[in-house]
């Protein structure tokens, strides 16, 4: 990626970041991220990543799309009823 590329990412992420939700890290969410740690045997921000996605789709009510680079994140992910991007 050259910088020309990066500029139009940045722009197109500017944009549409008003459409984004975000979630605090509120003492449950932490916990939650504790407990899938243990479970999953995850790194501390991976936990809070996983635990984030959960409490985005109970919040939402819906099916969110949970994206990482990490393998055993993204099988934790699966195994807690997220859909995975592939």
């Amino acid at each position: 990626m050259d910088l020309s590329d990066y500029r139009v990412i940045r722009a197109a992420l500017e944009r549409d970041w008003q459409n984004n939700k975000s979630i605090d890290v509120s003492e449950a969410l932490v916990r939650l991220a504790g407990e899938l740690a243990e479970k999953h045997f995850l790194r501390s921000l991976d936990a809070i990543h996983l635990a984030s996605g959960i409490t985005l789709k109970r919040e939402l009510g819906e099916d969110v799309t949970f994206s990482a680079a990490d393998g055993r994140l993204m099988a934790a992910a699966s195994a807690e009823g997220l859909l995975v991007a592939s």
